[in-house]
């Protein structure tokens, strides 16, 4: 992805964020699911007829559970995606900063270039500092 498309790129890491709190939440909610009806069980014991009528609602909290667990692992993919093309363009970006200070230390004047790829560097740092967040997030 080119330097060019910097603001598209903060709008997918927005979108993954996004997508990542709407999976923790549910995630959050299906688990408290599961805890209250094992509680449940527990309490019913003996009575097996109850029992095995609450289990089946286990049985699809834990498939929404897995649901949730394999939403999880796409938005992790989208996220090393994303990853991977904000370090293009940090490669990118420094890259010009190289070309910048050589034509610099020939006596040009490049100093509005080089607030331009400074301005970029600090919204990449921004950016790569959010995925990693978000990767942590979704990883513990």
């Amino acid at each position: 992805m080119s330097l060019e498309n910097l603001e598209n790129q903060e709008q997918e890491i927005e979108q993954i964020e996004q997508e990542a709190e709407s999976n923790e939440s549910r995630m959050e909610e299906v688990n408290q699911r599961i805890d209250a009806i094992e509680q449940a069980l527990s309490e019913l014991g003996e009575d097996r007829e109850v029992s095995e009528s609450v289990e089946g609602n286990r049985q699809e909290a834990e498939q929404e559970r897995d649901e949730a667990e394999q939403e999880r692992q796409e938005i992790l993919g989208n996220l090393e995606a994303a990853s991977s093309e904000v370090t293009d363009m940090v490669e990118q970006n420094e890259s010009s900063s190289g070309t910048l200070e050589s034509l610099a230390e020939a006596g040009e004047d490049v100093s509005d270039a080089m607030r331009i790829v400074e301005s970029r560097r600090s919204q990449l740092q921004d950016m790569t500092r959010r995925i990693e967040e978000l990767r942590d997030r979704l990883q513990g």
